[in-house]
């Protein structure tokens, strides 16, 4: 991944490792560890889990493309990103346009960062991080009552595991507006049944 510039380095998501350490080396401390119970049912609180989305050449990309490629619907408008991690999904925002950026992130390691990470690309005044939930938090900041997007990565895996839905309905609820728009607003399971018969053999 990079950051030179503002947004402008997410293309190609993955990085050799050279150049990932160099990037990480200045920024502030960050505790992200977990116990094995931890990791799953608090799996977002582990560098692994971020370091899957950077390299992820898939999902990053087509949320960047969603984003500018609609840059108009974005212009001038209140953006909320929930559970947004390092906020990557607020950046796009920000380079698409927005006038205010909030994002909601309820690690507080990752909300530094994501302060930093903000900062760097020029957007501090744009981006906003909020430490906390959407049913942790009595009211958003500023005053403001009701946004007109929201964006969330909120599919994890298979909709289950990683998946941040309750949090994403939860936000929709208390501050979309009347029309407002979702990215994304909708998702698909395909389920095929297989049989692994070396897998069977070597665990069962």
């Amino acid at each position: 991944f990079a950051m030179s510039s503002p947004c402008g380095g997410y293309s190609a998501c993955v990085a050799p490792k050279a150049m990932a350490e160099d990037f990480w080396k200045d920024w502030p401390k960050m505790n992200l560890k977990a116990t094995s119970a931890e990791y799953y049912f608090e799996s977002y609180n582990h560098y692994g889990v971020h370091e899957d989305i950077f390299q992820d050449g898939v999902t990053i990309p087509a949320f960047q493309q969603a984003i500018s490629q609609n840059a108009h619907i974005f212009q001038g408008k209140v953006v909320l990103e929930v559970c947004s991690g390092l906020g990557l999904c607020s950046l796009f925002a920000a380079k698409a346009g927005a006038q205010k950026v909030i994002a909601i992130e309820a690690h507080s390691e990752l909300a530094e960062v994501s302060r930093e990470i903000a900062r760097r690309n020029g957007y501090e005044e744009v981006i906003e991080v909020v430490c906390g939930t959407p049913r942790s938090l009595e009211k958003l900041p500023g005053g403001i009552e009701k946004v007109d997007i929201i964006v969330c990565l909120f599919m994890g895996y298979f909709l289950m595991y990683e998946a941040r839905l309750v949090e994403l309905i939860e936000a929709r609820e208390r501050w979309l507006k009347p029309g407002g728009l979702m990215f994304p607003d909708r998702a698909k399971l395909f389920v095929s049944m297989v049989q692994d018969g070396d897998h069977k053999k070597k665990h069962y």
